[in-house]
């Protein structure tokens, strides 16, 4: 099947695929849980099981060529769109509590492509936060 993708970028224009990534006020807070709940398996009953990355690349098998290095960790997260965004706005939920600068709604944009792999569209999902 298909798999999404996300990727973090600098200032300068450099950017790599991650599994979760997150930037701007309460990351520090943020990219932890992001971690931990992406780190488990994926249940709508809302139950986790923590699981360890299984594609992760030892050190000394990192390096190709000269100066290229492989992910030393898988590069996605294993669940369905829905329970993703749910996720996320979770983890929002928990920083906003202690974080007031993170704002008061959480704004998500799911980019599907078309079946014919030509183009495709957006989804905007709002979900509001705690206000402070």
């Amino acid at each position: 099947g298909k798999r999404g993708a996300v990727y973090v970028y600098d200032a300068i224009g450099s950017f790599e695929q991650v599994a979760v990534g997150c930037a701007g006020t309460g990351r520090e807070m943020m990219q932890p849980v992001l971690d931990r709940f992406f780190s488990s398996s994926c249940r709508r009953d809302g139950t986790a099981e923590y699981r360890r990355d299984g594609k992760a690349v030892l050190a000394e098998h990192q390096q190709v060529g000269s100066v290229t290095l492989q992910p030393p960790v898988q590069t996605y997260v294993d669940c369905e769109v829905e329970e993703a965004v749910g996720m996320v706005v979770k983890a929002y939920q928990a920083v906003c509590e202690r974080e007031i600068g993170v704002g008061d709604e959480v704004c998500v944009c799911v980019v599907k492509s078309s079946s014919e792999g030509k183009g495709g569209r957006m989804q905007v999902l709002r979900f509001p936060l705690k206000q402070h």
